[in-house]
Parts: C-alpha cells; sequence; structure tokens
C-alpha cells in the first residue's frame, strides 16, 4: 500500500515535467524515485522483479519510439537517438554538437591547452561549442585541462556521491537515509549523464554537470541538498556522543 500511495505522488510531477516536453529530467525523476525507494527499505525481490519487467519494457517503448510516425516521443527526440546510433548521417544537425564537443575532449590530450587559452585552434575559442557553459561544460574541462584534469572532476563528483551515501549509512532514521542517498544519486547519476552526452556514449540530453555547470538555480538546489545531507551527518554524529 505504502508502495502504491509513492508511486501515485511521483506519476503526477513526472507527467507534468515529460509532457513538457523535457525527457531528460524526466527520466532523472525515475531514477531517483527508485534509489529513494531502496534506501527507505524496499525489498530486493521488488527491485529485482521491477527490474525484470522494466528492462524488457523500455527496450520496447524505445523500438515502438523510433518507428516513422510514433507519437511516444517528439520527432527532436527521436532524431537525436538516431544520431547517436547514425552519427554520421547527423553530422551537420542533431550529432553536431556532440562531435565537435569529443574533438574538443581529444584535442586536450594529457595535460589541455591551458586555462583560459588564447589558441586558434580551440573549439571552445572558435565558439563550435554549442552550450559551452552548461551541457558541454565537460568539453570545455577536456580541452583546457586535459585527460588530468577531466579525471580530477570525475572523481571528486564521485566522491561526493560515496560520501552522501556513507551518510546515509549513518543516518539515525529513514528520513536521513533518503535525503543523502537522493542526493548521492543525483550528483552520480546526472553527472554520469552529463559526462556520458559529452564523451558521446549517451544521445543528447539537457542536463547539467552537478556544481560545475553555469546556472545558479541548478548550483543552489544541490547546495541547499547537500545543506540537508550535511545536518543528517551532524545529528548522526549527536546520536553516538
Amino acid at each position: 500500500r505504502i508502495v502504491s500511495s509513492c508511486v501515485v505522488m511521483i506519476a503526477v510531477p513526472w507527467f507534468l515535467v515529460f509532457k513538457q516536453p523535457d525527457l531528460s529530467t524526466s527520466i532523472v525523476i525515475l531514477a531517483m524515485f527508485c534509489i529513494i525507494m531502496f534506501a527507505g527499505g524496499l525489498s530486493l525481490k521488488v527491485v529485482f522483479g521491477a527490474l525484470a519487467v522494466a528492462i524488457p519494457a523500455a527496450a520496447l517503448v524505445i523500438s515502438l519510439a523510433l518507428q516513422p510516425g510514433s507519437e511516444l516521443i517528439t520527432s527532436n527526440q527521436r532524431h537525436r537517438i538516431l544520431a547517436f546510433v547514425n552519427p554520421e548521417e547527423y553530422a551537420s544537425t542533431y550529432a553536431y554538437q556532440q562531435l565537435k564537443s569529443v574533438t574538443a575532449i581529444a584535442s586536450g590530450q594529457l595535460e589541455g591547452k591551458g586555462y583560459k587559452n588564447n589558441a586558434i585552434t580551440s573549439l571552445k575559442n572558435g565558439n563550435f561549442l554549442s552550450e559551452a557553459e552548461t551541457d558541454l561544460i565537460f568539453s570545455v574541462i577536456g580541452e583546457e585541462f586535459g585527460f588530468k584534469g577531466s579525471v580530477v572532476v570525475i572523481v571528486l563528483l564521485f566522491a561526493i556521491a560515496i560520501e552522501c551515501v556513507s551518510v546515509a549509512r549513518k543516518a539515525k532514521d529513514v528520513a536521513g537515509t533518503i535525503i543523502a542517498a537522493g542526493m548521492g544519486g543525483l550528483v552520480a547519476f546526472q553527472g554520469f549523464f552529463n559526462i556520458g552526452v559529452a564523451t558521446f556514449i549517451l544521445p543528447t540530453t539537457g542536463l547539467t554537470l552537478p556544481f560545475v555547470s553555469y546556472g545558479l538555480t541548478s548550483l543552489m538546489s544541490l547546495f541547499a541538498g547537500m545543506g540537508f545531507v550535511l545536518n543528517v551527518r551532524l545529528q548522526a554524529k549527536k546520536t553516538k556522543l
């Protein structure tokens, strides 16, 4: 009964986001819901049972959505997926920004071209990167700081997510566990999506890179969430004194 109530409560906001349309954020909402339910004590049998149904269903939905004339997703979303599967055909349109992103990251090599460099060969300086301050900020990191800088960013985001999980394990109640695990999952999942798009291992989406991408609303929301996580950690400390 509790699970059913939670599904009903998440279904309304998820549907509104999906109909905007905002497919990437709706996927994040579903992922966060699964993480929160698991952190709240949902049985592993239920989790694996749901995955056994969800994975084939998702594959079927994607297959149907890519069919000509399908209305499951918008034409723009369909072309983004097709551009990911066959980038050469969409090199000048839907796959353009991801191809330039990969080129920028590769051009940084090991050390990078330097922070705010004036190199003529810089794709950022030549305005070849679309949304370089938000969606493709990782491309700028790869170009200016190279492989070393990119690894540092990935490790820091991973460390934040792991620390949130650690706090969740030490929380004194279920609410604290859900808060900390949810924030850890958000940072990890959204970071993976953003970097995945920039490196062309995922289709194009519009998700920001946590704590890095430009945007005051995103930044303040993440800091507020981390404030809750710190509060959970402080309360856990008090219970052990």
